[in-house]
């Protein structure tokens, strides 16, 4: 009797056995260096107006979806609730936010932007475009576009991946 076999992604011709021990041959390492590289940058740019990256992701999570209630935007955020407390009790120390128990359910806390904190747009926003714009020197209106696609792509594989338990050769081998 013929047994089906299990599905399994697609093989990648690039992520052969030399590929994978070069670390500049794999994507995820590319990946996190080029992380690692454009935070770094703008770590050092939003410094001066006692902004941490911590508070940068929060901030931009706020900008969009003002009085967001606070587990929401730990979600938003990819932060622990714990971690979410912190960086908030940072922000509020700052007059960045302030946290306002909800009207209907005062289990729930939401994070309101203070003045001060909607000013820090106008001020931040244009470092983060420097360093997107530094990180994309060289590159065509079409390769930042294919780049972003991509990485969409791609986090959307991995989105998938995670959601369905399913594991890449890269995860069997203990490769990254």
């Amino acid at each position: 009797m013929i047994r089906p076999q299990p599905s399994r992604p697609p093989e990648s011709p690039s992520l052969d056995g030399e590929s994978v021990l070069s670390k500049d041959a794999t994507i995820a390492y590319l990946i996190r260096e080029a992380h690692r590289a454009l935070s770094r940058d703008l770590q050092s740019r939003i410094a001066r107006y006692d902004v941490n990256p911590g508070m940068w992701r929060f901030f931009r999570v706020l900008w969009e979806e003002d009085g967001i209630n606070q587990r929401d935007l730990s979600a938003r955020v990819g932060m622990s609730a714990p971690t979410t407390v912190l960086a908030l009790d940072r922000m509020e120390k700052h007059g960045f936010v302030m946290r306002v128990r909800d009207d209907e359910d005062r289990r729930v806390a939401r994070v309101y932007l203070t003045r001060k904190g909607k000013a820090m747009q106008a001020k931040l926003l244009p470092h983060a475009a420097e360093v997107n714009a530094l990180a994309c020197a060289g590159f065509s209106p079409d390769e930042v576009a294919l780049l972003r696609k991509l990485l969409t792509a791609m986090r959307g594989n991995m989105a998938a991946g995670a959601k369905s338990g399913r594991k890449t050769r890269g995860q069997r081998s203990g490769a990254a």
